[in-house]
């Protein structure tokens, strides 16, 4: 037990996170929603974790795309 409690912190890579969530979530899909930045870069509020909680304050930074702000 006392090695499952300090691997908590454990930053987990990208294979690990899909096996964990069981597939592939994108919490930055393209948004119609969104700020744009006189450098031309946009953001717009992340849509959540893969169930359904919203990330607190979270924004996705990205380009915009035929007026949509992808990251």
């Amino acid at each position: 037990m006392k090695n499952h409690i300090s691997n908590l912190g454990k930053i987990l890579t990208k294979t690990q996170q899909k096996k964990i969530n069981g597939g592939s979530f994108n919490p930055c899909p393209c948004s119609s929603e969104y700020e744009l930045y006189s450098d031309g870069s946009c953001s717009y509020p992340a849509s959540g974790t893969a169930w359904g909680t919203p990330f607190p304050g979270g924004r996705c930074l990205g380009t915009l795309q035929n007026d949509f702000c992808c990251s």
